[in-house]
């Protein structure tokens, strides 16, 4: 993602110190955040090096910029600049002024600057975000990350690809969105491919490959179920794969029921553990909206997500949140501890499932919903800690600043449904940007 940055001020202040603060800003971004810098080099102090700065910015193709008021400056320049370049997120940075005993008034005058510029951008009916501290404040340095990775995934889900393998399971009315709408709102580009080919691929899979697979595990993990079971949740897990990689697939819900049991007497559990664990964002059930909430999590922190059922509440007061198979095996608490167990709801033989409790720490729920008239994430932030009883599946224990019911109530009030995206991190501050910059509802708790 290409990141704009650019310092405005005026010769009447300070301005060495305004150009300090751009290069140290400049040398920061490009050092720490892996982004394309594309930076205005000298404080614009005049309606030429602005006219020079917006065709220079326009013609790089920024997607984010962020402003500095290194000091007081000119309001038309402001203005020049937003009318200059169109739609694009800007995010408003004003200093506190140091103190400067050689300098007889105030040497930046940044704040007026910046409380001028927000002005401008509210009454045009811009969004903006904005931070104001002294030069190095740590929290306006994470609030201008905050906005960069919201920006960063709404230019990642624009370009990407998400399959639907069948289509919802039975009665899962919710599962599904407005494709038209979706992909222009969101972006995400929506594509199916028929239980019937991914059978068809899965049954062609190389049985050399397969065996070394099935080995491969067996030795890592301990497999306590039927070798014909994990051999076909191998060659499921085969086909996803190269049908992902093949079509540019970049996340994928897989109708897990009922045909794989009647067809192909399994189900698909453990194939979608191991896709995750490719980075390929995997959910089940044919939900679409569930799947989006956990590709949101997965673009924002770069790390492995789980898709859970919230199943009830704990001993102690938390949120239990489980799924029957499907989680990821790098998130366990102890990986020596990962089984691979017969399906934890269909049971009967259909199919291998994944067993484990999950490692406890710091973790964000983010529910997806569409609504009526707009798209809503529920977000909140718990301590995954260590359960109070023995289930099969995939499950842990999460313990909430606010009471349980209240998450409970507020989902179940405002729809959002039976599924949900858990990553371990705390997201609060980038999915609300996130939520701002793609004309989303945030419900946060």
């Amino acid at each position: 993602m290409k990141i704009g940055l650019i310092s405005y001020g005026s010769a009447v202040n300070r301005y060495d110190i305004a150009q300090e603060y751009l290069n140290q800003t400049c040398q920061w971004l490009n050092n720490d955040t892996g982004y394309d810098i594309i930076s205005i080099q000298k404080i614009v102090m005049n309606d030429e090096a602005n006219r020079a700065a917006i065709a220079y910015l326009k013609q790089e193709g920024i997607q984010l910029l962020i402003i500095q008021l290194g000091t007081f400056a000119q309001g038309n320049m402001m203005i020049d600049l937003v009318m200059g370049l169109g739609e694009i997120p800007l995010f408003v940075w004003g200093f506190n002024d140091p103190i400067v005993e050689s300098h007889p008034t105030i040497p930046l005058n940044s704040l007026t600057g910046m409380m001028m510029m927000t002005s401008y951008l509210y009454k045009l009916g811009r969004k903006y975000s904005f931070g104001y501290g002294d030069f190095g404040d740590k929290t306006v340095c994470s609030q201008v990350l905050d906005m960069a990775r919201a920006v960063d995934v709404k230019e990642q889900l624009r370009r990407s690809r998400y399959a639907i393998v069948g289509s919802r399971v039975p009665g899962f009315y919710g599962c599904m969105v407005d494709e038209l709408r979706f992909r222009k709102e969101l972006g995400p580009e929506i594509v199916y491919y028929s239980l019937a080919s991914m059978l068809h691929a899965a049954k062609k899979q190389d049985p050399r490959k397969v065996e070394a697979r099935m080995n491969e595990l067996a030795e890592n993990y301990s497999v306590a179920v039927n070798p014909d079971m994990l051999e076909k949740n191998i060659r499921i897990e085969f086909a996803l794969k190269e049908y992902a990689e093949r079509e540019c697939i970049n996340a994928l819900t897989l109708k897990c029921w009922p045909e794989l049991q009647e067809l192909y007497h399994c189900a698909g559990c453990a194939a979608l553990s191991e896709l995750n664990e490719y980075g390929i964002t995997a959910g089940c059930e044919g939900d679409i909206q569930g799947l989006t909430a956990m590709d949101i999590l997965r673009k924002m922190s770069n790390k492995t997500v789980f898709f859970a059922d919230l199943v009830g509440m704990t001993k102690s007061g938390g949120l239990k949140a489980w799924h029957c198979g499907f989680g990821p095996r790098s998130l366990a608490d102890d990986p020596r501890k990962v089984r691979y167990i017969e399906q934890a709801t269909m049971r009967n033989g259909l199919g291998t499932g994944v067993q484990y409790d999950m490692r406890e720490g710091v973790v964000t729920l983010c529910g997806f919903s569409e609504q009526k008239d707009s798209y809503k994430l529920l977000v909140a932030v718990g301590q995954s800690e260590k359960t109070d009883r023995k289930v099969l599946g995939v499950q842990t224990d999460i313990r909430w600043k606010h009471s349980t019911k209240e998450l409970i109530y507020t989902a179940a009030e405002q729809g959002f449904g039976q599924h949900y995206a858990l990553v371990h991190e705390d997201l609060r501050r980038p999915l609300r940007e996130f939520a701002k910059w793609t004309g989303m509802e945030c419900v946060e708790l």
